[in-house]
C-alpha cells in the first residue's frame, strides 16, 4: 500500500449556486520524488458522489466526474496541523509586580511536557515530568513533588521585582475543604512582563494541556487587573472578564460547562447552577479547524444540481476527497399583480 501523501477538507460544507467553495490541501513530499516532477503538483477534479456503500453485499462505491472549471493541476505544499484547544486572554497591560492565580485540575500529568499558561516576555507555566514548572527566559522554578491527576490545585505565581514565587495548594474534588498539601519554590530573580496577549493551555514551542482551568486572575502590585469568569456565557467561544471587560476567546472548542471547584453534587445540569460548572476542560488533541490556507477557490455554477459532491485530489499515487454539499438555489419569488 502506498503511503497517503495528500489530505484535504472543504469549507463551507454546504454551498448554494453562486457561492464560493474553498478547498484546503496539504501534501507530504514523497520518499522518492524527482526534482520538478509531478509530485510538485496535485490534480483536482469535481465528482458527484452516487453511493458510498462499500460493503461486500452493498451497491459499491460510485462516483461520476462532473466537468468543471476547477479541474487542473495546482502547486503542492505541506500545511502543518497544530491540534489542541486553548484560550487567548487579550490585551493585558504591562506588569511591574505580577501576581497570577488560577484553579487547575490536570488529567494527564504523566505526559512529559504540557503548557498551562504562556505570556509575553517569555513567561510560561507548564507541567514538566509531572511537576509544575515556571520558566522566564534564563530562569526557572520547579516544584519538588508532582501534581495529582483529577484533583484541584490552586496555583499562584508572584513576582515582586526581586523574587519570584511559584506556589501550589492541592485540594480534592472541590476547594471547600482546606488544602491537603502545599508546595512552593522561589528564586531571586525579577520577571519583566510587557503588555500583550496571554494564552491558557498553549505555547508555540510546547504541547498543549489536558485538564481543567478555572478563574484565571491577574494582579499588579496588589491591585486586581483582570479576572475571567468561565461560568458566564458558556454557550459561546467568548470569555467574560469581570474587571475591565477585556476580551478572551477559546480556540479549537475546548469543553465548557464542566464541573468546577464549587461543584457540590446537588445538580447534574450546568443550567441549574452555572457557578458549579465554571471550568473549561482543554485537550491537547482537540481540532475544529486546521486553519489552513485555501489552495482552490471555486465559484459554484448556477446550473449545478443539488447533491453530494467532492473535489477529488490526486498527488502521485495518493488520493483524497474533500466532500461538500450543494443545496438548491434560493427560490425566486414574484409579487402577483393586484386586480384593479
Amino acid at each position: 500500500m502506498n503511503p497517503k501523501t495528500i489530505v484535504a477538507y472543504a469549507l463551507p460544507l454546504s454551498v448554494a449556486p453562486g457561492e464560493t467553495l474553498r478547498v484546503m490541501v496539504s501534501c507530504e513530499p514523497p520518499a522518492k520524488s524527482p526534482p520538478g516532477g509531478e509530485e510538485a503538483t496535485f490534480n483536482a477534479e469535481l465528482v458527484r458522489l452516487i453511493c458510498g456503500d462499500e460493503r461486500k453485499r452493498g451497491a459499491g462505491y460510485q462516483e461520476e466526474v462532473v466537468p468543471s472549471s476547477l479541474r487542473g493541476a495546482y502547486p503542492a505544499r505541506k500545511q502543518p496541523i497544530r491540534p489542541g484547544s486553548y484560550a487567548t486572554l487579550q490585551a493585558l497591560p504591562a506588569f511591574s509586580a505580577l501576581s497570577f492565580s488560577c484553579h487547575l485540575m490536570p488529567t494527564t500529568p504523566h505526559r512529559p511536557r504540557q503548557t498551562v499558561l504562556s505570556g509575553p516576555g517569555g513567561l510560561a507555566l507548564g507541567i514538566v515530568q509531572g511537576r509544575l514548572a515556571l520558566t522566564t527566559g534564563e530562569h526557572g522554578l520547579r516544584l519538588a513533588e508532582p501534581v495529582v491527576a483529577g484533583r484541584w490545585h490552586h496555583v499562584t505565581i508572584h513576582c515582586d521585582g526581586v523574587t519570584t514565587l511559584l506556589r501550589c495548594a492541592i485540594h480534592g474534588l472541590t476547594v471547600a475543604e482546606p488544602p491537603q498539601h502545599t508546595l512552593s519554590a522561589s528564586g531571586t530573580f525579577a520577571v519583566a512582563v510587557p503588555a500583550g496577549d496571554w494564552q491558557l493551555a498553549a505555547r508555540a514551542d510546547m504541547p498543549g494541556f489536558n485538564g481543567r482551568i478555572e478563574a484565571p486572575r491577574f494582579e499588579d502590585a496588589g491591585k486586581l487587573v483582570a479576572e475571567w469568569d468561565f461560568g458566564q456565557n458558556m454557550a459561546s467561544a467568548e470569555l467574560v472578564e469581570t474587571v475591565r471587560g477585556l476580551r478572551g476567546t477559546t480556540r479549537q472548542h475546548p469543553a465548557r460547562a464542566v464541573k468546577g471547584t464549587r461543584w457540590d453534587g446537588s445538580t447534574q445540569r450546568w443550567q441549574d447552577a452555572p457557578a458549579q460548572y465554571a471550568a473549561i476542560h482543554f485537550h491537547e488533541d482537540d481540532l475544529t479547524d486546521a486553519g489552513w490556507q485555501p489552495d482552490i477557490e471555486w465559484r459554484v455554477p448556477a446550473n449545478l444540481p443539488s447533491g453530494v459532491y467532492a473535489v477529488r485530489l490526486r498527488h502521485g499515487e495518493s488520493e483524497d476527497h474533500a466532500v461538500f454539499f450543494v443545496r438548491p438555489a434560493p427560490a425566486k419569488t414574484t409579487r402577483a399583480a393586484s386586480r384593479p
